[in-house]
């Protein structure tokens, strides 16, 4: 699973300067608002492959 820390280690082994940037997460909801009033069935367009993982517990 890939976190913050692995984050900056890859970074550093490339020598990216991450001064200035930020880390964003995003998580889709199987439903999306739909505005006639109603949850509706959201299926993202996916033009790229994706290897995520849900994790087990989450944090905010």
């Amino acid at each position: 699973m890939i976190s913050v820390g692995y984050m900056y280690k890859l970074a550093s082994e490339h020598s990216i300067n991450l001064k200035g940037m930020t880390l964003f997460y995003y998580e889709v909801y199987e439903k999306q608002w739909d505005y006639d009033d109603s949850w509706v069935e959201f299926f993202p367009r996916n033009p790229f492959p994706q290897t995520l993982k849900s994790l087990n517990q989450k944090f905010l």
